[in-house]
């Protein structure tokens, strides 16, 4: 099924570019303010010696020596990183993704509805005709790689895992998977009995792709890739 909006995480990286460039902006600015002290001394700049500054713009763009920024480039630079600005606090993000992944499956067939708030261990209830309800828990995460993750607890009862990435330079951008609970516990890290975390089922959100792409868009709640729509099971 075609969604509007959806977002491809083939470009996340392309995404995660831009954010990373926007997390330098602090430092880029400060750079630049050197950058600007420097050439108004009354000592010249010499672009043939790299001065403190132009290494710490090295360092940051990745430029050698040899390739040493002007001023001006640099304020081009600092231009387009920008400042990130979110217009919803967690808890609106949460219940918005909620009402997405339950309008998303009302419109491929399966009538569905966010629970109320503080609803033990799911989020979203949906009725596939001619089947049993089905709870739906619902996990939504800004794209990022390395130590960020999504997880959810051994005892939540629910049938289905639905996890929201919003793309993080444009969060009307996303990609849904709707994992069945079998295969999400059955790709999940756990910690050994004797950790504190033992009862979490966790994964890095920069691997549910790989993991679960199988299951991105999976609007008619597909337990695998061939199987029948849950709207034609009877």
């Amino acid at each position: 099924m075609q969604t509007i909006g959806t977002w491809d995480p083939r470009r996340l990286n392309l995404f995660l570019d831009d954010l990373e460039r926007r997390q330098l902006q602090r430092e880029l600015t400060f750079e630049e303010e050197k950058l600007c002290n420097e050439t108004t001394s009354s000592a010249p700049l010499d672009f043939g010696k790299p001065s403190a500054s132009w290494c710490g713009l090295s360092r940051i763009t990745g430029l050698g020596a040899s390739q040493q920024l002007k001023p001006t480039i640099v304020s081009e630079i600092a231009k387009t990183v920008g400042t990130p600005s979110r217009k919803f606090t967690r808890k609106q993000m949460g219940d918005a993704c909620e009402m997405l992944v339950a309008a998303e499956l009302t419109l491929a067939g399966i009538p569905a509805l966010k629970v109320p708030d503080n609803w033990p261990h799911y989020d979203v209830i949906a009725q596939p005709v001619g089947s049993a309800a089905q709870r739906i828990s619902v996990k939504s995460r800004t794209y990022k790689r390395g130590p960020a993750y999504v997880e959810y607890k051994e005892d939540d009862q629910f049938d289905w895992l639905a996890i929201v990435l919003l793309n993080p330079v444009d969060c009307t951008d996303r990609s849904i998977y709707l994992v069945p609970r079998t295969v999400a516990d059955g790709s999940a890290r756990q910690d050994s009995v004797a950790a504190k975390t033992a009862h979490l089922r966790y994964y890095r959100i920069d691997e549910v792709e790989r993991l679960f792409f199988e299951f991105r868009n999976n609007f008619e709640l597909r337990s695998s890739p061939g199987a029948a729509a849950a709207i034609d099971l009877m």
